[in-house]
């Protein structure tokens, strides 16, 4: 007898164990999640990388937080927040200070678009070397 996974994914040989089972079952269901909110925020011209960012820094409010703490408090460990926030400034969504400090706050429009989905406000501040 297969199991759905199996069906899912069209493996005819029975899995190694049911651990390995399991694996795959959370690494698919994590897959389609994580495309799913790729579709919910692309509309509105940012990454899920973007988007995290975006959530962190919302959540820390007015006083923002160093670079290298968004990037600790990231859901998906990723490199590059340096220039996923230089990307998010390109777009307007954050505004930057390059001096012992970055600071900023989302757009309105970003806001206005993002509202139903719970994205709103942000600060963000990293320090520089």
């Amino acid at each position: 007898m297969s199991s759905a996974l199996q069906r899912e994914i069209r493996q005819r040989r029975p899995f190694q164990s049911p651990g390995h089972e399991a694996v795959l079952g959370l690494l698919r269901t994590a897959d389609l999640v994580r495309r799913q909110a790729a579709a919910l925020v692309e509309p509105h011209g940012i990454t899920l990388q973007q988007f995290n960012v975006l959530r962190i820094l919302r959540g820390a409010g007015d006083d923002g937080l160093p670079t290298l703490e968004v990037a600790v408090r990231m859901v998906e460990q990723t490199p590059g927040v340096t220039g996923c926030s230089n990307r998010l400034e390109a777009k307007e969504l954050v505004r930057r200070q390059r001096c012992r400090t970055i600071a900023g706050s989302i757009s309105a429009g970003f806001h206005q678009g993002t509202r139903a989905a719970g994205k709103a406000g942000c600060r963000d501040r990293a320090r520089t070397r």
